[in-house]
């Protein structure tokens, strides 16, 4: 099977494109040539959940409408993209005019473990953790089980979800108690609740750092020299309801009982991808119980449409073409960035901890995908060499100090190239703190059965993951700030910024956000982006001998944007940090402004007011051929 990129279709798809042959009449179709696609006969759109189709968006009406369309990820080589129809998507193609077939749903119902694959860390006896419940008390046995050692500590997120429920993460470490400076790691999962594998693989990987710290020196290794944040549930709400729903209709894991009946009959509420979020209730929701029939209320307002938490991050947040203001849409934006609890949990995280890496997982299509989403495809990040350099490591394998370590196989490129996207984490992520982020889009499907995924694709992943980890920990990759202060005081790294949503047009409400005022244009041209204030803040304790070795991103944003897109910017600024040095009594002993970049090295002491460590960056990058091709 050939996969085109998202962007490939929507240039080529206009003149030349053949028509489907079902039309808009909603009859049951063959898969695509290239599809592998069998099983149960496609129902009627309608209230029992989605149900697949192909289309093939040919108009710029068609194209803009894609954004607010449930994506699988998938593009075949005859042109057409695969999506899931929701309650009024048949309504809203028709709208538009695009032509659609429905399609029958592929299910391995009896795929087993694979043969000859040793067990996993982490591995389960054959089905997935079915519930936040069980995340949790998962999440506590691997810290109880190894309460001596110091490596693991459990982390509780300050903001509860919408259904008040506690979000959990561990944080592994040698010595994990001393906040010290190490470099951190972060992997997070299930920003969308129906990608179950997505949650699996950074708990597996809990398991490896923690299981194996004493058996593998490569292990040991990255737990003596980072620090690794795992947030495997972002979403537990929306987790809940889809193990419920699927529960109740038989769709668990290999439990898949009612195979064969349509999708609107038997309902796939295990497919509901985003938070629970009511539109008349900005509070925590009423829990009425499980879903039944695939509805995607999970609470007792009707209008629980819920908001997709991987469009609620303020960088770029609010273009329609990388996500939607319509709340039914699968890729509803909400009302504001930032506005559910569960990104909350996120940005703090990465605010306080600065990650050096990070991987965010989801689910499906076997790639890795690289800042930027949403821009252009001549636009890239400056980081892009760095980025593209590892990712090509993590598919292909690499050596590590003799040792031979095999890559994924995934395919990585510049995440515009799969479909534009808008106010991501990944985006965000690398807008706000220069981390060197990437999404993972594991498996060919939102979740299989778990004895034929998870285990093959933790054995297929872990390469990857260990190098991952090693780019963190490489004095090329990140930035290193040194110097002596009072044994057991405190230094903070600072930087307080505004972060910019999307230009906004004329009609589309401009959220106040930090204070500024509502912008509003009656010619209809393109209006300044609202700014979001943020402030990063990592304070580690400085060692007993006096001495602080603090590892972090670059002081400045990886901005490539144009003077007339974004006038707030200048194309080439940098930005310091601020670093304080406070005694244990919280007195500040000096004060230091650092402007550092990736690989380099600053030191300071109270007679070093400021610090410039940083060399030539690339921020005028060369127009790329159409289309961008992958990092090689």
């Amino acid at each position: 099977m050939t996969f085109l990129s998202r962007r490939d279709l929507l240039r080529y798809s206009g003149a030349g494109a053949a028509a489907l042959t079902a039309g808009r009449t909603l009859l049951v179709a063959a898969p695509a040539a290239a599809s592998t696609s069998s099983g149960a006969s496609a129902g009627a759109v309608g209230s029992g959940g989605p149900v697949v189709a192909h289309v093939r968006p040919t108009t710029a009406a068609q194209r803009l409408l894609m954004a607010q369309l449930d994506d699988t990820h998938t593009t075949f080589d005859d042109g057409t993209v695969e999506v899931l129809l929701w309650d009024g998507d048949a309504a809203r193609l028709d709208a538009v005019g695009m032509d659609y077939e429905l399609v029958p749903t592929a299910r391995d119902t009896g795929v087993a473990r694979p043969g000859g694959l040793q067990p996993q860390p982490g591995e389960t006896d054959g089905e997935y953790r079915l519930g936040s419940a069980v995340y949790e008390a998962d999440l506590r046995a691997l810290v109880a089980a190894r309460e001596g050692t110091g490596r693991v500590r459990l982390l509780e997120m300050p903001t509860a979800s919408l259904l008040g429920k506690t979000v959990y993460g561990v944080e592994i470490a040698t010595d994990v108690a001393n906040d010290d400076g190490r470099p951190v790691v972060m992997h997070d999962g299930m920003h969308h609740c129906r990608e179950w594998p997505a949650g699996e693989m950074p708990m597996m990987w809990a398991h490896e750092l923690l299981e194996n710290y004493d058996s593998d020196p490569v292990i040991a290794s990255i737990v003596d020299n980072a620090r690794t944040i795992i947030l495997p549930l972002v979403n537990p709400d929306g987790f809940d309801r889809t193990v419920e729903a699927a529960a109740i209709t038989g769709q668990t894991s290999d439990n898949d009982i009612l195979l064969g009946f349509p999708l609107a009959v038997t309902g796939k509420g295990d497919m509901w991808r985003k938070n629970v979020r009511a539109l008349s209730n900005e509070g925590p929701l009423e829990v009425t119980g499980p879903i039944v029939g695939g509805s995607p209320v999970g609470a007792s307002q009707p209008d629980a449409y819920g908001i997709d938490l991987n469009r609620n991050y303020p960088f770029h947040w609010g273009d329609e073409s990388g996500s939607s203001s319509i709340p039914e849409s699968q890729t509803y934006r909400g009302t504001q960035p930032f506005s559910e609890p569960e990104t909350h949990n996120v940005r703090d995280l990465v605010r306080s901890h600065l990650p050096i890496t990070h991987i965010t997982h989801h689910t499906s299509g076997q790639q890795m995908l690289i800042p930027w989403g949403r821009e252009p495809r001549e636009i890239r990040s400056p980081d892009w060499p760095v980025m593209s350099r590892i990712a090509r490591e993590m598919r292909d394998g690499f050596v590590h100090e003799g040792t031979r370590f095999e890559g994924n196989g995934y395919d990585p490129i510049q995440a515009f190239n799969l479909y534009p996207t808008s106010g991501t984490s990944r985006d965000w992520g690398h807008a706000a703190t220069r981390t060197i982020i990437y999404t993972f889009e594991h498996g060919t499907e939102f979740h299989g059965t778990y004895s034929g995924t998870i285990p093959a694709m933790y054995e297929q992943n872990r390469g990857a993951f260990v190098r991952h980890s090693l780019a963190a920990i490489d004095e090329t990759v990140h930035a290193r700030i040194t110097g002596e202060g009072p044994a057991g005081g405190t230094v903070e790294v600072y930087k307080a910024f505004q972060t910019p949503t999307n230009l906004q047009l004329s009609g589309t409400p401009v959220i106040s956000v930090g204070g500024l005022p509502e912008v509003e244009d009656p010619t209809g041209d393109l209006l300044r982006p609202t700014l979001v204030d943020e402030e990063l803040r990592r304070t580690v304790r400085i060692d007993q001998d006096g001495t602080f070795d603090l590892r972090v991103p670059p002081s400045s944003r990886p901005f490539l944007l144009n003077e007339k897109q974004l006038d707030d910017f200048e194309v080439g600024d940098t930005e310091p940090y601020t670093v304080t040095v406070r005694d244990a009594a919280g007195d500040v002993v000096y004060v230091s402004s650092v402007t550092i970049e990736r690989g380099f090295h600053a030191e300071i002491g109270d007679d070093v007011p400021s610090v410039v460590a940083t060399g030539v960056i690339d921020t005028n990058p060369t127009p790329g051929q159409w289309p961008v091709p992958g990092p090689e």
